[in-house]
């Protein structure tokens, strides 16, 4: 068999062992030759292009074929053609062409670039965090009628995997898993577009490598500190929040080092005598060789009860390594490098929140952050609750209870001209928000910035809105919003009381009786409506049934409307 050549201009691919390379094919074929005129001198036949009805490749590898092109999996370098097949179907049927293009595909044996690197002890679980951010799609074409494109909308984070059949728990940021042996670990984001520009996928990697030890039992508080009495000098087991012990065995004798409450870490020798302090330049456990645990401990669930009143910090978006993470600077100003046990929470730029942690038993991969910590419990900051007070002055709308994430762009108690519209598209909800200096940006309703008006360019044209679903401007310039001036709550007029709160799940909503029908809503900080009930004045109704279990915890509203009065409830979920 002759092997075809790779011809001047052709592409070649490198690639990884085990990846896969997409290869296109032609697409067009030469018009065929005007056949001769028939034997009375008639018109020939007017040939016809032939279309493109298959393409295949010269190899038997693993492939997976589109209307462009082919994917393949191969196992070896090699020069790969890809034949496209066409027929005529119109005028001149049964003219076919054949077209082929040769790639050269070099297969090697890549190892995979790691973020960072975690040592771990048998049995212990490391945190890997996901990419969240995908590439704008290219702008997509004009429409045949010339008219302004669909604006591509970045693919939004859907789920996270990882490339190993290791026990993993999954969260908005991430993935937590169990291994039983040390390797590179890829953690895969995959994104899908869900408003304008539908359809548009991404997916991102990242890998890190974990390295997994043999370590000494972990010590519980009274095996460290029966083992080391001196130790309650230092630390108040019963009075803790974020302290840590870790014990390491260098031959026969063993080295303590403690994490205090503020970061700080300390080394001390088996019988209390100190040794060392760290520093940001300066660690003394790798100053002093030590690598074997021979225990440890962290003052936390074992002395008492997470409590997001401890302290306060405010996430913000930094590069770790070549890659975006999230940090907390916590009030005391120190910056961390924060994991969740089992807390479905997904940080925002700029979010304060309040918080309880313990430090976290493996090093924080980043140089900006003075510590890794694990969050126990954490609440984001409310910055102010809907205000629905009788005021002739200034009316606070709702548009600023369903989108809470507006507070931090107007202050709709300090304007001028600032507008909000929205819009609706199917399931989704976009806002066209206008500042005092007629600057209009467009966001999808998390708060996305997704658009900015230029004097070429609109965004709720490109997008093919139509007209707003509701509507505020700043000082009663254009007409009120939609709730009449009765329905703003001034305080619990309604007997509505939610128990038991807070709650771990199960709570029972008592009612007034009302002659009207009345909505019941349940939503979450964010103003997401996460249930709705219509009840029926004639039934009598005096109590509803809510279960909360599967949400997570924090802090929710309980929303009632009849007919112009409207009263609103905070519940807590534990």
């Amino acid at each position: 068999m002759i092997m075809p050549i790779l011809l001047a201009g052709q592409q070649t691919f490198t690639i990884c062992a085990g990846e896969s390379v997409y290869l296109e094919a032609i697409q067009t074929f030469p018009t065929p030759a005007q056949p001769p005129a028939g034997p009375d001198g008639g018109i020939p036949a007017t040939p016809c292009t032939p279309q493109l009805t298959d393409i295949s490749v010269d190899a038997d590898i693993f492939a997976q074929v589109d209307l462009r092109g082919i994917t393949i999996t191969p196992t070896t370098s090699g020069i790969y053609t890809v034949t496209s097949n066409g027929v005529c179907g119109g005028p001149g049927a049964g003219n076919t062409g054949t077209e082929t293009i040769s790639y050269e595909v070099i297969v090697e044996t890549c190892t995979p670039t790691t973020a960072a690197t975690f040592t771990i002890c048998a049995g212990e679980s490391v945190y890997l965090e996901a990419i969240q951010t995908f590439p704008t799609p290219a702008q997509p074409p004009a429409g045949p009628d010339g008219g302004i494109p669909a604006t591509p909308c970045t693919p939004q984070l859907t789920d996270i995997s990882v490339d190993a059949d290791v026990f993993s728990q999954v969260d908005l940021r991430g993935i937590t898993i169990t291994p039983t042996m040390s390797g590179i670990y890829t953690v895969t984001s995959n994104g899908v577009c869900g408003g304008p520009g539908a359809g548009n996928t991404g997916t991102e990697t990242i890998s890190y490598e974990v390295i997994v030890e043999t370590c000494g039992t972990t010590a519980s508080s009274n095996d460290v500190f029966l083992n080391f009495p001196w130790l309650v000098s230092l630390i108040n087991p019963a009075t803790c929040f974020s302290s840590s012990v870790r014990v390491y065995q260098s031959g026969d004798i063993q080295f303590v080092a403690i994490v205090d409450e503020l970061g700080a870490e300390q080394l001390y020798f088996q019988d209390g005598t100190f040794y060392c302090q760290s520093s940001a330049n300066y660690n003394c456990v790798a100053l002093y060789g030590l690598q074997d645990v021979a225990g440890s401990w962290t003052c936390g669930m074992e002395s008492r009860l997470p409590d997001c009143n401890t302290t306060g910090g405010t996430f913000f978006f930094e590069d770790c390594n070549g890659t975006l993470f999230f940090f907390l600077q916590l009030d005391d100003g120190r910056i961390v490098d924060p994991y969740f046990d089992g807390i479905n929470f997904s940080p925002q730029e700029g979010q304060r929140v309040f918080i309880d942690f313990v430090e976290a038993d493996f090093p924080t991969p980043c140089p900006n952050a003075s510590a890794a910590i694990t969050i126990t419990c954490i609440l984001p900051e409310v910055l102010a609750e809907p205000d629905f007070s009788i005021d002739e002055e200034v009316f606070v709308s709702d548009v600023f209870f369903d989108y809470p994430w507006l507070n931090e762009l107007l202050d709709p108690t300090f304007c001028s001209e600032e507008t909000v519209s929205v819009y609706e598209q199917g399931v989704y909800k976009f806002l066209l928000v206008t500042n005092n200096a007629g600057e209009e940006r467009l966001y999808f309703e998390d708060g996305t910035f997704y658009c900015q008006n230029a004097p070429n360019y609109n965004c709720v044209v490109a997008y093919g809105f139509g007209d707003p679903i509701d509507f505020w401007t700043c000082n009663s310039l254009l007409p009120e919003p939609t709730i009449p001036v009765d329905a703003r709550l001034t305080g619990s007029t309604s007997t509505q009381k939610a128990f038991p709160n807070p709650t771990t799940g199960q709570l029972t909503l008592f009612l007034d009786k009302q002659e009207e029908m009345q909505q019941i809503n349940v939503i979450d900080i964010q103003g997401r409506i996460l249930q709705n009930f219509r009840i029926d004045g004639a039934h009598n109704r005096t109590s509803l049934e809510l279960n909360l279990t599967n949400y997570p915890a924090g802090v929710y509203y309980i929303q009632r409307q009849s007919g112009a009065i409207l009263t609103m409830e905070k519940v807590i979920k534990q």
